[in-house]
Order: C-alpha cells, then sequence, then structure tokens
C-alpha cells in the first residue's frame, strides 16, 4: 500500500510517496485546480495519505478522501518529535509524516465536519468581538475618569444616551472621540446580537445543547463554546479522556520510580476552560453535588485549584450526561423550562447578514474627496 505524506501550505503541498519497498519521490503539487484535479487521479484505494492538522487541512483532508483508500489528520506535536529542529523543511517533515503512517505510528486527531468547523469560526468570532467590546467600554470609562467626570450609576445603554450626549460640547476632539467609542460600541452589539441568534438557533436543533442547559449556570453562549469543541463525544472513551483533551488535567513528570505532578497541561482551546470555569461559578448555590464539591476543596487548597477541579468536574459530568443521553442529575425543571422557553423566543438571524456586503477600503484615505481640493 503507498503512503503518502503531504506537507500543506498555502499555494502549495510538498507530496512524498513512500513505496512498498521503502522508495520514495519527492514533488510539488501547486493548489490550483487544475493541478489538484491532476493530483487526485493519481489517488486510488490503494493509498493511504496522511498530513499535519494545519489551517485548511481538514477541508483538504475531505476533497481527499473520495480518491483515498485512507486519509489521515496527524498531530503537529507528533511530527515536530520526529524531527531535528536543525533539519526542518518541506522534503523532512513530508517524508517523516510517510514513514509515520507506513509503521501505523500516527497520532490521528478528530476531523470536524464543516458544521462544527462553522460552529468554531463563529463562536471564537464572537468571543474576540466581545473582548473588544469589553475593551472599548473600558476606554469610554477611561475617558471620564482622565476628565475628572462622574459616570451615573446607570449601566450604559439607552438610558445613559442623555448624559452621554450632554459632555464636551465645547471639546470637538473630546466629543470625536466619545462619539467614536459610541458608534463603534453600537456596531459590536448589532453584530454579537446577530453571532447569539445563529448559535441560538444551532441550539434550537441540537438534543446535546437541550441537555447542556438542563445545568445551572450553563447557557447558549457556554453550551455551543463546549460543545464545538467536543463535537462527537463518542471519540472519548472515558471521562479522563475527555477532561486531557481539553487541558483540565496536571502535567506528569515520571521516570523510573520518580513521578510528580505539575499544573495542568492547558492543551486544547482556552475558550473551552473559560466556558467551563464561568459555568461552574454561574451555578453556584443551584447544584449541591457541585457546591459540596467545592466546598470540600476550599476548605484544603487555593481558590484558584478549587475553581480548576471544579470545571474538571463539570466536564466529567457533561461527559457522563452527553454519554447516556440523561440531564443534569441536580436539574432545576423551572430554571430549564424557562431557559428553552426564551431561547425558543429568540429571533432567526437577519436576512440580510447572509449577504455578503462590500467590504469598503482597509486603507485610511489621505486624499481630500473629489472637488474639495
Amino acid at each position: 500500500m503507498r503512503s503518502i505524506g503531504i506537507d500543506l501550505h498555502k499555494t502549495y503541498a510538498h507530496v512524498f510517496e513512500l513505496g512498498e519497498q521503502g522508495g520514495g519521490k519527492h514533488y510539488r503539487v501547486p493548489l490550483t485546480e487544475t493541478d489538484l484535479a491532476a493530483f487526485l487521479q493519481t489517488l486510488d484505494q490503494d493509498a493511504q495519505v496522511v498530513m499535519e492538522a494545519s489551517t485548511s487541512s481538514f477541508r483538504f483532508s475531505e476533497m481527499l478522501s473520495p480518491h483515498a483508500g485512507r486519509v489521515v489528520v496527524s498531530d503537529p506535536a507528533q511530527t515536530r518529535g520526529a524531527l531535528s529542529k536543525s533539519l526542518v523543511n518541506d522534503h523532512k517533515a513530508a517524508e517523516a509524516l510517510a514513514r509515520l503512517l507506513q509503521s501505523n505510528f500516527v497520532r490521528e486527531v478528530w476531523t470536524p465536519p464543516p458544521t462544527y468547523r462553522a460552529l468554531r469560526s463563529q463562536v471564537s468570532l464572537y468571543l474576540d468581538l466581545s473582548r473588544i467590546r469589553t475593551q472599548l467600554i473600558n476606554r469610554l470609562k477611561s475617558l471620564f475618569q482622565q476628565e475628572m467626570i462622574d459616570l451615573p450609576s446607570v449601566k450604559l445603554g439607552p438610558a445613559s444616551h442623555s448624559f452621554l450626549n450632554q459632555q464636551f460640547s465645547e471639546q470637538p476632539g473630546l466629543r470625536f472621540y466619545l462619539c467614536s467609542l459610541a458608534r463603534t460600541i453600537n456596531h459590536l452589539h448589532s453584530e454579537l446580537n446577530q453571532l447569539e441568534y445563529s448559535l441560538g438557533a444551532w441550539c434550537k436543533q441540537s438534543e446535546d445543547a437541550r441537555l447542556m442547559l438542563t445545568i445551572p449556570g450553563m447557557g447558549v453562549i457556554f453550551a455551543v463554546t463546549i460543545l464545538a469543541q467536543i463535537g462527537d463525544v463518542k471519540r472519548f472513551p472515558t471521562a479522563a479522556k475527555l477532561c486531557s483533551y481539553a487541558g483540565l488535567v496536571p502535567r506528569v513528570y515520571e521516570s523510573g520510580k520518580t513521578r510528580r505532578y505539575g499544573h495542568i497541561s492547558r492543551a486544547g482551546r482556552e475558550d473551552m476552560r473559560w466556558a467551563l470555569t464561568l459555568a461552574s461559578w454561574r451555578g453556584s448555590g443551584r447544584s449541591k453535588s457541585l457546591d459540596d464539591f467545592k466546598q470540600r476543596l476550599v476548605e484544603r487548597r487555593p481558590k484558584m485549584v478549587a475553581s480548576t477541579a471544579a470545571a474538571r468536574k463539570l466536564l466529567a459530568i457533561i461527559w457522563s450526561m452527553l454519554t447516556n443521553r440523561v440531564p443534569f442529575r441536580d436539574e432545576d425543571a423551572d430554571l430549564g423550562a424557562r431557559k428553552w422557553s426564551s431561547l425558543k423566543a429568540w429571533p432567526e438571524p437577519d436576512a440580510w447578514v447572509l449577504e455578503v456586503p462590500k467590504i469598503k477600503d482597509t486603507r485610511p484615505s489621505t486624499r481630500p474627496p473629489k472637488g474639495k481640493e
């Protein structure tokens, strides 16, 4: 069986074909429609292909799957460990992948289907825009602190418009800065609402999301953030495997009779750990089992250590719920019903968001408008 290693780049793929007798050949395939079609014609069911997980590898593997007998996306850390740092190049990387595949020593990663890739992208954008919005709100508050103006106790929003509209009327520079912040915050609010409606629409159709929402403190954003990373829960045979995937298990240093445990590994996506930690905090006082678990740890360990352990405990519970298709054991039926009723009342994403708008020139113009010279 032919083993083919591919080192994938933006505009080309470096390919190494390893024959059954040990010999092989190197060549490059430009990622154009014509050249890619020609490469696919060279594959057959007797070929097995491997590539590292990267930006476009999941889509590329889907394109190869109908033409090859087996397509594998490998863990990049394994390839880096198999090569010397001074000898890393396209030839060595592709050859190492092919030889690892031939020896059946490839650590394969899960290839998320397009639905989950889109879900991950939306969640990532939502969290990034949320962080930017928080930064801009802090800038607005900092402006008033800088100018020694007391902000009213009302929350920034429509109720604060009259106050904001009265500020800096005699200082055009600061007035423009304030208006620019307000316009940008409003735009972010609009985009975040549409993203939230889109994620909510997915939750309405997902049985996994419905189970997740039975957990006190678990909302739509937290549920989708966690589920987007888990994907198919069947790929984790035990809860410990899922916790390891999320980076919530301690590092282990072991040699001979010596074994030491360090901090958590922090493998996987940071967003998943963030959602689990906040969900465990928000659920405080609503789940006796989790509250008792946290209380026992807080009495003898630092608060942040107890918080991380509670996040891991919650993830183990989620694994059990999704595997056995059962709701949360300490479910508050009234709270869950209110969550689901509220979610069903959410509007669908506006039709206009599915029409790609014309993107304006991202370069700031240094020339005056026409007719103003």
